[in-house]
């Protein structure tokens, strides 16, 4: 299995009442898992490119970002585990 190492990016989408968005993986290994809308930057873009992409890809939603909280790297293999 191929190893990964890069960026990461996760959006924490507020509603009123402070409700947050999540979103129901259907790909293995985290099928039927809930999470926050994200993934992987490719390497041309910025963490807040890669939000915006994967917001967008994830959920239909065209987001704009009020504030980065932090970033991260994730280690581990192409298929995310």
């Amino acid at each position: 299995m191929k190893k990964y190492s890069g960026r990461t990016a996760t959006a924490i989408i507020e509603f009123p009442q402070h409700m947050i968005l999540l979103i129901k993986r259907d790909s293995i290994p985290f099928k039927g898992y809930w999470a926050l809308p994200g993934g992987r930057a490719e390497p041309s873009e910025t963490v807040e490119q890669t939000i915006i992409r994967e917001v967008k890809e994830e959920t239909g939603l065209d987001v704009a970002i009020v504030r980065k909280i932090g970033e991260y790297h994730e280690q581990g293999t192409q298929d995310g585990v």
